[in-house]
C-alpha cells in the first residue's frame, strides 16, 4: 500500500453541497506541505455549479489535491428504509463498486463534518487484517449497549463486539469487495427495516463488527459535547467516565470533530463555539466567493440565532 497520497472518498446530493464543500475544504487546508490527496465524491446531484465551486474551493487551498466524481447506481438503494438521515446515508455501501478496482482503501469521511488536523496518520490506519478501522460511537461503544443494535442476539454477535459511528471510516476496499459487503449491508437494512433508525449504520455494525478495529476517539468528536445537557441524558457510563473530563481538550484538538444529530452548523439551532469555527472555515473556503447576497443570507440569521440563544444561556447561569 503506497504512502504516496490519502484517498479520500465522500458523498451527498445538492442539499448538502455547501457542507460536503466545508468538509473536504477542512481536509485540503490541514494537508502539511509535503501531503497529497485524491478527493473522490459520490454524487447524488449535484449541479454543475456547484461541482465547480468544490474545485475552485479545493484549489484556493494551494495543497496538491485532486477531486473527482463518480456517478453511483443509486438504483440499488431502492427499498431501503432511510432512518433518521435519508436515503443519501447508504452511499457509503456503494463506494467499492464505484472506485476504480485498483483502489484498494479509502477514508470515507460524512459532509457534516470540520477536520483540525492532518488525516496522514489516520490514513495509517488502514489495515489488510480488518474490513474498517473506526471510532466507538459515542452513545454506546458495544452492540449490546441500549442505544445501539436492538437485535444483536438474534444475529448472533458477542456482546461485548464494537459499535461504531460510521461518519468516518477507513476502508478496506478489496475486502468489502471480495466479501459483498456492501449488498449485504443493503439487505440487513431491509430485512430489519422495522428496526432502523441510523440508516445503513446498524447494518453496516451488524455486518462488520466482527472484522472491526477500533481508532482513537479523536478521529471522530461529536460537537455535541460542547452541551452538558448531553451528560444528563446519555446512558453510555463510558462517555460519562472517560469523555466527559476531557471533553474540552477532545473538542479543541480532536482530529475530526463531528456534527451529528439534527442541529448542524449551517443552520439555526446550535449556537456554540464547533459551529464557530465552522463558519470560519466556510468563510475561508470561498464558496460563496462572487456571490455575497447568499453568504448573508446563510449567515445572518444564524448569528442572530447564536446573540439570542447565548443571552438566554447567560439568563440561566446568572440565575443559579
Amino acid at each position: 500500500m503506497s504512502d504516496d497520497r490519502i484517498v479520500i472518498v465522500s458523498g451527498a446530493d445538492e442539499a448538502y453541497a455547501l457542507p460536503l464543500a466545508v468538509t473536504l475544504f477542512s481536509v485540503a487546508e490541514r494537508l502539511r506541505p509535503t501531503e497529497a490527496a485524491d478527493i473522490y465524491v459520490l454524487d447524488g446531484g449535484f449541479t454543475e455549479r456547484s461541482r465547480d465551486r468544490f474545485r475552485r474551493v479545493l484549489a484556493a487551498t494551494g495543497r496538491d489535491v485532486t477531486i473527482k466524481f463518480l456517478q453511483p447506481q443509486l438504483k440499488l438503494l431502492e427499498g431501503v428504509p432511510p432512518g433518521r438521515m435519508g436515503a443519501m446515508a447508504y452511499l457509503r455501501v456503494l463506494i467499492p463498486d464505484s472506485l476504480p478496482p485498483e483502489i484498494t482503501h479509502a477514508i470515507y469521511l460524512d459532509s457534516d463534518l470540520l477536520v483540525q488536523d492532518s488525516l496522514a496518520d489516520l490514513w495509517h490506519e488502514r489495515s489488510e487484517a480488518h474490513a474498517i478501522a473506526a471510532v466507538p460511537d459515542y452513545g454506546g461503544p458495544q452492540v449490546s449497549s441500549p442505544a445501539c443494535l436492538p437485535n444483536w442476539s438474534e444475529l448472533g454477535l458477542p456482546p461485548d463486539a464494537p459499535y461504531i459511528n460510521t461518519g468516518v471510516l477507513v476502508m478496506n476496499l478489496k475486502w468489502w469487495r471480495s466479501e459483498n459487503v456492501g449488498r449485504r449491508i443493503l439487505d440487513h437494512s431491509i430485512r430489519f427495516r422495522e428496526l432502523n433508525r441510523y440508516a445503513d449504520q446498524d447494518g453496516v455494525n451488524a455486518v462488520l463488527c466482527r472484522e472491526c478495529k477500533t481508532i482513537d476517539l479523536r478521529w471522530n468528536v461529536p460537537a455535541y459535547l460542547e452541551f452538558d445537557s448531553v451528560f444528563a441524558i446519555t446512558d453510555a457510563s463510558w462517555v460519562k467516565d472517560l469523555v466527559a473530563p476531557q471533553r474540552e481538550e477532545r473538542l479543541d484538538r480532536g482530529a475530526i470533530v463531528h456534527f451529528i444529530g439534527n442541529r448542524k452548523p449551517w443552520k439555526r439551532g446550535l449556537a456554540s463555539r464547533m459551529q464557530r469555527r465552522w463558519l470560519a472555515a466556510m468563510a475561508r473556503s470561498g464558496w460563496f466567493a462572487g456571490d455575497p447576497f447568499g453568504r448573508l443570507r446563510l449567515s445572518l440569521p444564524i448569528w442572530a440565532d447564536y446573540r439570542l440563544r447565548g443571552a438566554v444561556r447567560l439568563a440561566r447561569r446568572l440565575r443559579r
